[in-house]
């Protein structure tokens, strides 16, 4: 059984810490976009290096639930990563830019680790089914996936510059976020590795709050953005 490992941007400790985007979040507000880059690089070998550390080859099994939420939810987190880069590059807000770079370095972390738990369940991370979400019981195709945003929302994204980069991109991914609860959630309920259900579980919740806080800085830089609060899990 795989020991739950701790992504290194959980649940901010206190309220001040959530309403800055976390303590590495504040950090990450001096970073440049290249140093963003190589921070994905660097969090991606490092939950990699974890889960390589603290996986078996029993990890999870041949369980769908595992393998299809592993090979799904790393296909969703690389849209977000894809979208974090493009706001760092054309973002005006400075708590927008924090946010983006959090999620860099926290969904970097979360494909290492579960690139790496594929490997040890003998299931290759990159030449992946093109059904996804079959083992939720909906199948469908990556593109199609909840929150996933379009080919055109990516176009406007890029085009779009200061506050309207902003804007576009936190609605954006708390649409996206959502997408990705929805099936961390339901992999928390239903894989049979505990220490998988934990991992979902963390993602769910940290991705909760990061909706959190992009709601928060709405209202505090009084950008025109549509955001809505994921529900809390069902018991």
């Amino acid at each position: 059984m795989i020991p739950p490992v701790q992504n290194p941007l959980d649940t901010p400790a206190s309220a001040s810490d959530a309403e800055c985007g976390g303590p590495v979040a504040r950090d990450a507000r001096t970073l440049s976009w290249g140093r963003a880059v190589a921070l994905v690089a660097v969090f991606a070998w490092l939950g990699f290096a974890v889960g390589y550390a603290v996986a078996t080859p029993r990890d999870g099994g041949t369980d769908p639930v595992a393998v299809g939420f592993l090979q799904d939810m790393s296909s969703h987190h690389r849209q977000a990563l894809e979208m974090s880069l493009i706001v760092l590059d054309n973002g005006e807000t400075p708590a927008v830019r924090a946010v983006a770079r959090e999620i860099l370095i926290g969904q970097s972390y979360e494909i290492g680790r579960m690139e790496q738990q594929l490997r040890t369940m003998g299931q290759d991370p990159i030449d992946r089914p093109d059904v996804v979400m079959a083992w939720m019981g909906m199948p469908s195709t990556v593109a199609a996936m909840p929150g996933m945003a379009t080919a055109g929302q990516l176009d406007a994204l890029r085009s779009a510059q200061g506050v309207e980069a902003d804007v576009l991109f936190v609605e954006l991914m708390a649409a996206h976020h959502a997408g990705g609860v929805h099936m961390a959630d339901d992999a928390a309920r239903r894989a049979s590795s505990p220490a998988l259900r934990d991992l979902a579980m963390r993602m769910a919740r940290n991705q909760r709050v990061e909706v959190q806080e992009m709601i928060a800085l709405v209202e505090r830089h009084e950008l025109p953005a549509d955001v809505t609060p994921i529900p809390p899990p069902r018991s």
